[in-house]
């Protein structure tokens, strides 16, 4: 029995990358469950689906002002998810290329410094998720790792407009900003992943996503079980234009990536 995993959408179609990397769970056998608000067209077949209010309300569906990024909004939703000890995380711009391993504390190194929950477990009830669950219900909370004058003009930010509070810190504050913090201040850095294991291709190289896949194919490792695509990077590195023939990212869109990796769906 694989690991049971978890996602989120929210528009009215899946666009195709979030299709592709639903699927890539599906053909390794992972149960796995998309969370709505509302119907949904384009769900690959296999994809189990479930009422997002049964999470968090309608109401608190949110979109950070100035970066206009619904990121925040499902950072805090995987958090709520997490608590109802259901099964682990996924973001849709994730590629299976092994079975995700089931882990209590499944969180990854991205680099020598930072962590992501692209793929993230951790246990119900623990200290660090409630730790991170109190970030978007504490009056007044500020990132403990704010010092000084920063922290000042955020406490004059509280002060001044009454509506301030963390929906409206930046993109990443209370994602993978404060799953680094917390996990590295509850002394949990060593269960984290390394950077192979789920975002084998570096942040920095996203241009590698649209390149040859030969690119792509260096940074896979027999530790990797994700390819993070990047979305709102890769998104940039096309700027709109669709991915040219043969590219990583044109075999991802055709469905053969695993053939242009050398990964064959059984490993």
């Amino acid at each position: 029995m694989r690991a049971p995993l978890h996602a989120f959408w929210h528009g009215p179609r899946l666009p195709e990358m979030a299709r592709v990397s639903l699927e890539s769970f599906v053909e390794l056998g992972h149960p796995i469950t998309l969370h709505t608000y509302d119907p949904i067209e384009g769900v690959p077949a296999g994809v189990m689906m479930a009422d997002a209010a049964k999470i968090l309300p309608r109401d608190q569906i949110f979109i950070q002002p100035t970066e206009k990024s619904l990121a925040p909004f499902t950072d805090r939703f995987r958090y709520e998810m997490l608590a109802q000890g259901i099964g682990t995380w996924v973001d849709c711009d994730l590629l299976a290329v092994r079975p995700v391993k089931a882990r209590d504390y499944n969180v990854g190194w991205v680099d020598d410094h930072a962590m992501n929950g692209a793929v993230l477990h951790l246990p119900a009830g623990s200290p660090l998720l409630e730790e991170l669950r109190a970030m978007c219900t504490t009056p007044g909370w500020l990132p403990p790792w704010y010092r000084g004058l920063r922290r000042l003009r955020y406490r004059l930010k509280y002060w001044r407009d009454k509506n301030f509070d963390y929906r409206s810190l930046g993109v990443g504050t209370i994602g993978p900003f404060a799953l680094t913090h917390y996990v590295k201040a509850m002394g949990l850095a060593h269960l984290a992943t390394a950077p192979a294991v789920h975002y084998p291709v570096p942040y920095e190289d996203t241009a590698a996503l649209v390149g040859d896949p030969a690119g792509v194919r260096r940074y896979i490792t027999d530790e990797t079980e994700c390819i993070h695509l990047w979305n709102s990077r890769l998104n940039r590195e096309l700027g709109g234009k669709p991915p040219a023939e043969g590219s990583f990212y044109d075999h991802v869109l055709k469905r053969t990536w695993r053939a242009a990796l050398g990964v064959p769906l059984t490993a």
